[in-house]
């Protein structure tokens, strides 16, 4: 066995161990505990609040990545041509029509550059704000 392989069973069973043990004690340690004594609101509260934590998990995952387009794609906006010329018809102030039309030009360019990020981040911002919501029933 290669040791990469190795390693890659190493993390999945560690993994697997951590799952194992979150789901033990909270089978153990809060769900049976209320089921037996008739606490049925307080079972589906900590159902729900366990069910918060992965999807604010994946909320943060959609914000990381999201963000991570957002730099890349910021970097490829500043070096573009277009914003440089209308970047220099801004600090040349030829005219007050000329310097809003390449302002104009310089947000399209922002939000054609952000947008594919942004499709990512603020749906994962609204999923952890909704899991943050869930959490906080309990």
């Amino acid at each position: 066995m290669k040791a990469q392989q190795f390693w890659k069973w190493v993390g999945i069973l560690a993994l697997a161990v951590l799952l194992g043990s979150f789901l033990w004690s909270f089978f153990f340690e809060s769900l049976i505990p209320h089921l037996r004594y008739g606490h049925y609101r307080a079972a589906l509260l900590d159902i729900v609040c366990f069910l918060s934590f992965p999807m604010m998990l994946i909320g943060l995952a959609m914000m990381s990545y999201g963000a991570l387009i957002l730099v890349g794609t910021t970097n490829a906006f500043q070096e573009s041509l277009e914003f440089a010329r209308a970047r220099y018809t801004i600090l040349d102030k030829p005219s007050p029509e000329a310097v809003r039309e390449a302002r104009r030009a310089i947000f399209r360019l922002l939000w054609k550059a952000y947008k594919p990020g942004l499709k990512w981040f603020v749906p994962g911002f609204i999923i952890v704000l909704f899991g943050a919501w869930l959490l906080n029933l309990h």
